[in-house]
């Protein structure tokens, strides 16, 4: 969310970045980009049968996992 653009990572900085948009709140950061992970991995498991793709977040304050499609 800083900007960070050194080495190979910067694919991957991209790629988050176009999952996240301009949201500045760090949770709903994350949360979009699980989605946009989850998305991507489902669109690319043709052939699969019986798969289920799920995302999931950890509350490091709490210890709680959120689960979701």
């Amino acid at each position: 969310m800083n900007g960070f653009n050194e080495g190979h990572s910067l694919q991957i900085i991209k790629v988050i970045s176009d999952a996240i948009g301009d949201e500045k709140d760090p949770d709903k950061a994350s949360r979009l980009n699980v989605e946009n992970s989850v998305r991507d991995i489902s669109e690319g498991k043709e052939g699969r049968e019986g798969l289920m793709i799920v995302g999931a977040m950890y509350d490091i304050d709490h210890g709680n996992v959120e689960f979701f499609e």
